[in-house]
């Protein structure tokens, strides 16, 4: 179980770089006024430079990616309910990320600001779960339906 997870992790890493990267682009494109800025500013301050700054959260989007990878194994434990294995996800990749966020001055250390960023993940992983559920569900009908022919 040990070496699945590892490998799990070792897959997700460059996937997190590649959605940090993307959401960067994307924020500033939004809020940049046609400015790239890659990092918080209050972040930048803190590591020194924008380069630093920009190796530390490039580093922390892989270890994102890799939690968020090394995580799915959950989903193999077919023994637990869909609803345990869930909320147990959910909790294991919402811990790291609002820390690691935190660091990154992504979100405020503030009460609003962490609960607005938690409602925000939890809004885009329940859309993300709820599809795939849809996705699976529609698999297994179909597979169902060609085992009664």
């Amino acid at each position: 179980m040990t070496k699945t997870i590892l490998k799990k992790a070792a897959e997700g890493f460059l996937p997190g770089i590649t959605i940090g990267y993307l959401i960067t682009v994307i924020i500033s494109l939004l809020f940049a006024e046609g400015n790239y800025n890659p990092v918080v500013p209050t972040f930048q301050a803190w590591a020194g430079s924008e380069i630093n700054a920009v190796l530390i959260q490039t580093l922390l989007t892989g270890v994102i990616g890799s939690i968020f990878f090394a995580a799915t194994v959950i989903w193999e434990y077919e023994k637990w309910s869909l609803l345990k294995r869930t909320l147990l996800y959910y909790t294991i990749t919402l811990i790291p990320l609002i820390t690691i966020a935190l660091f990154l001055h992504w979100v405020e250390f503030a009460p609003l600001a962490l609960l607005s960023y938690i409602i925000i993940f939890t809004i885009i992983f329940f859309i993300i779960w709820i599809s795939t559920y849809l996705k699976i569900k529609k698999e297994i009908d179909e597979i169902n339906r060609q085992l009664k022919k």
